[in-house]
This record gives C-alpha cells, structure tokens and sequence, in this order.
C-alpha cells in the first residue's frame, strides 16, 4: 500500500485503513475532502440501503 503524508508508524497504529480510489492526474485531496467521500460512503451503505 502507498501512503504519503501518513507515517507508517500510524497506519500500523490503526485499527483499519481505508484507500480512496482517484483517476487522473489527481495525487492526494486533503482530509476535508476524504472525510466527506469516508462520511457519503458509510450513509450510502448504512442509512440509504436500511
């Protein structure tokens, strides 16, 4: 797994690790971004489909 800006010593810290998918030329988005992808992903899966 690729991982920049995240020490290695806190991805084996976490319980789970999540990897956003990106297209194009797109090299990282910053945590306000992967939080709202992280926060649509969990309604979609939890509350739309319940």
């Amino acid at each position: 797994m690729r991982v920049i800006g995240i020490s290695l010593e806190l991805v084996n810290a976490a319980d789970d690790v999540r990897y956003i998918e990106s297209f194009g030329s797109t090299r990282s988005v910053n945590v306000g971004v992967a939080a709202g992808i992280a926060m649509y992903e969990w309604v979609r899966q939890n509350v739309i489909n319940a």
